[in-house]
């Protein structure tokens, strides 16, 4: 078993998450790497029993977890605060929604050994797989998320077997190599709900870094429970980007803006009556899209289906987040 302690820190930002806290925090426990690491948990401001849940873990490993209150605001805040009261040489983060498959600390220590002397890496990602789960929606999730339509290209649902360059590091699994994040200041606090970990690989990226996947930092990403929820998310993601977007104009990629363009073409669609076969034309394309998570997830036929449902839905609630940003600015 491994005693040492590796030159890194764990941080979880978490606000209003009694749902989540005890699996999350169990799974790191319970990781059979058995490496000895400090964790470093922000609550943001919880208003439901997350402080309650904190102060039980403190009590049972009162020498790995440091609870800070924080009640600022912002998550992109919340992630500064996190990072900045930590003192090793590299930091991940892990989302509260969130549990570490087997083995996931022993990669992190892997990718560091191989990757510290590259000074040019800034930041590592890991796997975000779906979990298991009998409700047609998950199903769904994994069949549309690991197919370019739905996850562009990411390491979402998107199992990567050799460690390679990506562009972007989600910080729902990730770690950062210090020094980076003092170059770039860290968090852009304006980005005050999400896009913080998107506006953060750009500026990694302008400054000469890069981002790299670990195979073997594997989790299960604990989605929206239900349709609405879903696309309520999808509407708030909508809105990021496009705040992204407003910030670093040169930061800017067609594809993130398709969905908006496809909303308006919908909402012209309306006056020549051509909804209906705008919407069966749009479900079509996204099916077919679909197929190339294939050599991923399988899938029933009723999910498939479905993942093709989701796409439309999705498409368009964050082509109206988009929008609404756009004319909104202010985040």
């Amino acid at each position: 078993m491994v005693t040492s302690k590796p030159d890194f820190s764990v941080c979880i930002c978490v606000k209003n998450g009694e749902r989540y806290l005890d699996r999350c925090l169990s799974s790191i426990f319970s990781d059979s790497s058995a490496l000895i690491f400090p964790i470093i948990v922000v609550d943001h401001a919880s208003s439901d029993k997350t402080s309650d849940i904190l102060k039980s873990w403190k009590a049972k490993q009162e020498k790995r977890i440091r609870v800070i209150r924080f009640d600022g605001v912002g998550l992109a805040a919340a992630r500064n605060v996190a990072w900045r009261n930590s003192n090793t040489s590299w930091v991940a983060f892990v989302d509260v929604d969130t549990s570490l498959i087997s083995g996931w600390s022993g990669a992190v220590e892997s990718a560091i050994e191989n990757l510290h002397q590259n000074n040019k890496c800034g930041a590592i990602a890991g796997n975000n797989l779906i979990p298991e789960g009998s409700d047609l929606i998950f199903g769904a999730y994994k069949v549309f998320i690991a197919s370019y339509v739905g996850g562009h290209n990411s390491v979402l649902n998107r199992f990567i077997s050799n460690r390679i360059k990506i562009r972007h590091v989600p910080t729902v699994n990730s770690v950062y190599r210090r020094t980076a994040l003092e170059e770039v200041d860290g968090f852009d606090e304006e980005f005050t709900r999400v896009a913080e970990d998107i506006d953060l690989s750009y500026r990694l990226r302008e400054k000469g870094y890069e981002i790299w996947c670990e195979p073997g930092m594997q989790i299960y990403h604990y989605l929206r429970p239900n349709l609405k929820s879903w696309l309520k998310n999808m509407f708030l993601y909508g809105r990021g980007r496009a705040f992204f977007f407003l910030k670093r104009p040169k930061g800017i990629e067609f594809k993130f803006l398709l969905p908006s363009i496809v909303l308006i073409i919908y909402l012209v669609s309306v006056f020549f009556n051509l909804f209906t076969v705008l919407f069966l034309g749009h479900y079509i394309g996204v099916l077919l899209a679909t197929l190339t998570s294939a050599r991923i997830v399988k899938a029933s036929m009723k999910e498939w289906l479905y993942a093709g449902f989701l796409g439309v839905l999705t498409h368009g609630f964050y082509g109206a987040g988009f929008l609404f940003q756009a004319l909104k600015k202010n985040q």
